[in-house]
């Protein structure tokens, strides 16, 4: 497996598991979970990243 691949599959994953974090921390609970919605948006940014690394190989 390529390089570019692996990114693209590590920040496809990240970005899944950001959104159910975010939904998590959002819309789950009776008021706003902030651990989690924190989380997730960190997640959006590590897969944003290896996006860009991988427009960059």
């Amino acid at each position: 497996m390529e390089k570019k691949q692996r990114l693209l599959i590590a920040s496809l994953l990240l970005s899944v598991l950001a959104f159910v974090m975010l939904y998590l921390g959002f819309v789950s609970a009776v008021k706003v979970l902030w651990p989690p919605v924190v989380t997730g948006a960190g997640f959006l940014l590590i897969a944003w990243q290896f996006y860009m690394q991988r427009q960059e190989s």
